[in-house]
């Protein structure tokens, strides 16, 4: 009888190992997406996001689709080197696409940072032509990235969920994370971000001459972090998260934020804004809707991806 309670445990093991991946939990997956740190990666990305505007019983969509590619190398701890490519196609009704003179649209842009100078190398569209730009210092500290991604990590602990099954995602198997969050759930990494961006803002605005950034000044586009995190608490996220099982690295990513209640965010601005809208009449939040929302990423050659600026690119540009 002991024999067989043993024989009868040791396959329910087996059976259990077999469908999360040898005993592999929520906890040790995430944590070891966490253990090392990619030097250079090369990432394919493709999203899609639609908005539906209702109006006196008149339905108008709006969207805008394509690709989003980039690469990285780390040279050293202090010198980096990027390239990314950006397609955009966009979606809108028929009546307003004569205002357009074009639909779709591609950017590319290489950037190369060394030390604290960061160079970078943008394309023009129209002319065809590369334009040089020198750019301040990244303003995002050592301290500040690292409490993003321990915060980032920590809502994937309480978050995600492992799949009984491991699958095969771009010839690698990996386990899979569910995971669905609100926007109150990422009020952690917000608050880092907001706090990051909001000083080198307001010093840009402060020193501008410009007209616009003045009017932009006076009518106060910035709202206070506890208004800024108001507004993010309608994002509902949901992801999927593909890891290697043989080498620990996220493989694809895919994400969907389609139930995130847009018009909820829009009323809330103006009301953060002490907007008038009764001349909007019977207008009301509901008519404001996101249609589709998604996000999906392959992440290739952790650590031996290899990214260097054409030399026509540096010879060429203005």
């Amino acid at each position: 009888m002991k024999k067989r309670a043993v024989a009868v445990l040791t396959a329910s093991f087996i059976a259990v190992s077999s469908l999360t991946g040898c005993g592999a939990t929520t906890e040790s997956v995430v944590n070891g997406m966490f253990n090392e740190k990619a030097l250079s990666s090369s990432n394919e990305s493709s999203y899609d996001v639609g908005v539906e505007v209702n109006y006196q019983g008149a339905g108008l969509k709006f969207g805008v689709n394509g690709d989003f590619d980039y690469q990285y190398e780390m040279k050293s701890e202090e010198d980096m080197t990027g390239h990314a490519v950006l397609t955009a196609n966009l979606d809108i009704p028929e009546l307003l696409s004569g205002f357009l003179p074009q639909t779709d649209f591609m950017g590319e842009l290489y950037t190369e940072k060394e030390g604290e100078e960061i160079t970078q190398y943008i394309s023009d569209q129209k002319s065809k032509k590369w334009k040089m730009n020198k750019a301040d210092s990244i303003p995002v500290d050592t301290e500040s990235v690292k409490r993003i991604i321990e915060a980032y990590k920590n809502i994937l602990l309480e978050k995600a969920e492992l799949q009984d099954k491991t699958v095969e995602v771009d010839g690698e198997t990996c386990y899979e994370l569910a995971v669905e969050m609100s926007g109150d759930d990422l009020s952690e990494i917000l608050g880092i971000i907001y706090d990051i961006a909001k000083e080198p803002l307001e010093d840009r605005m402060a020193n501008s001459s410009s007209s616009g950034i003045k009017y932009i000044q006076r009518n106060k586009p910035l709202p206070d972090k506890d208004e800024f995190l108001e507004i993010a608490s309608y994002a509902v996220i949901r992801m999927n998260l593909y890891v290697s099982k043989k080498t620990g690295c996220l493989v694809r990513s895919e994400v969907d934020c389609s139930d995130t209640d847009l018009g909820a965010m829009i009323f809330t601005v103006l009301e953060q804004r002490g907007t008038d809208i009764s001349y909007l009449g019977n207008f009301d939040a509901d008519d404001i809707k996101i249609t589709n929302f998604t996000l999906s990423t392959v992440h290739m050659n952790p650590g031996s991806t290899t990214v260097n600026i054409p030399d026509e690119v540096k010879e060429n540009a203005e």
